[in-house]
């Protein structure tokens, strides 16, 4: 299956294991993301609460 015109955000922390198995398996899949380190960016988090209601991370946010 291919989604056409999709951007994915990936919101994650570097020493996160679940991020790092995230970004593997996009990158095994060739798939294309931008992502937000919470750790370097703190600012993000904001956004990212804003968007979800909370600061769990990862958190792949896709927008059209």
């Amino acid at each position: 299956m291919v989604i056409k015109n999709v951007q994915l955000e990936l919101y994650a922390r570097l020493d996160c294991s679940y991020c790092k198995a995230g970004k593997e398996f996009l990158s095994k899949h060739s798939v294309s993301y931008n992502m937000y380190d919470l750790a370097k960016e703190p600012f993000t988090e904001e956004d990212l609460i804003k968007i979800t209601g909370t600061r769990i991370v990862p958190t792949f946010v896709f927008k059209s």
